[in-house]
């Protein structure tokens, strides 16, 4: 885990921006509002694998206006349910699976603290920095636990899941990250491994010494951004606080069809353009673009004509990296 911590941070830049969205995102991924119908796995089977370890959660069921009791996730249990659904589809027993659930839950800023001097011996030797880049990165280290441990609550049992997944799966909405978890048989023992497949030259290049290793690989941008393919994920989304004001403006306008054209610069100089003058429809797959591009907040500037003629214009300013 110490070389996945230090692949991870290499990768992690601390903006002004980046800390303003942590100190959204601590709160927000606590809410339960997620079916668990939402992930395709079925009661039974998800009751089987908490009674076998798999599954620790926070609320187990909630309340139904008509008396009956739902499970409810929250964002961390939703993705940690829909990687168990990968697991299990290929065949990975329970005690492999518990073995990377433990490895994943370990605390960030426990190990941080606990480990710097072995995490600084490896950005010597393994990729090769240089004392002010060290420097650099250990400050950068220290300022990451501070975030996390000035979080901490002993008495909120959200806490538990203040874990490596955790630190994860923020990083990947962030920064859409193309992150993936590999699971690396060495020797006898089963390893967990983080790897990102963009943005950082020397980061790729760890990478190949990874990937080399015969493993088991579960793409996350993947698992996060399929949740937006589902109508009702805009609803679970607004909850989650993944849309702002203006997004959900757009998606309201998309969802009435009350627009003419909509234009979006997507952060890869992409651009996606919906224009219903003609024809005054949009596509499902049009629909789930829009709302993953915005869930994930994938743009730089989004432009919006509604019939009135009234337009609305903004820019993303916060969390693209």
């Amino acid at each position: 885990m110490i070389e996945t911590l230090n692949k991870l941070q290499s990768h992690f830049i601390l903006s002004n921006s980046d800390k303003e969205n942590m100190d959204t995102y601590f709160p927000l991924i606590k809410s339960t509002v997620v079916p668990l119908a939402f992930t395709g796995v079925n009661a039974r089977t998800f009751h089987a694998w908490k009674e076998n370890g798999l599954i620790d959660l926070t609320i187990l069921k909630k309340e139904s206006e008509n008396g009956r009791k739902w499970i409810r996730l929250n964002l961390y249990e939703f993705v940690w349910v829909k990687m168990i659904q990968i697991m299990r589809d290929f065949g990975l027993p329970y005690e492999i699976i518990k073995i990377i659930k433990h490895q994943l839950e370990l605390k960030i800023y426990l190990i941080i603290t606990e480990e710097i001097e072995v995490i600084k011996e490896t950005w010597r030797k393994d990729m090769g920095f240089d004392e002010e880049k060290i420097a650099e990165l250990n400050l950068l280290m220290f300022e990451l636990a501070a975030m996390y441990s000035n979080h901490y609550d002993e008495d909120d049992p959200y806490e538990q899941q203040k874990t490596m997944l955790f630190f994860i799966i923020i990083h990947t909405i962030m920064s859409q990250a193309k992150s993936s978890i590999l699971v690396i048989k060495n020797g006898n023992e089963f390893i967990v491994e983080i790897v990102y497949y963009d943005k950082i030259e020397a980061l790729q290049q760890n990478n190949y010494k990874v990937i080399r290793k015969p493993h088991f690989e579960i793409p996350l941008l993947e698992i996060i951004e399929e949740f937006f393919n589902e109508s009702k994920s805009e609803d679970y989304a607004n909850l989650l606080g993944l849309y702002n004001h203006q997004e959900k403006k757009v998606l309201n306008a998309v969802r009435k069809n009350d627009f003419l054209e909509l234009h979006i610069k997507l952060d890869k100089n992409n651009d996606l353009i919906i224009d219903s003058i003609n024809d005054g429809n949009i596509t499902d797959e049009q629909a789930r673009q829009v709302r993953k591009i915005l869930g994930m907040s994938n743009y730089e500037e989004i432009t919006l004509k509604y019939r009135n003629d009234k337009n609305l214009y903004f820019k993303n300013k916060t969390r693209i990296s």
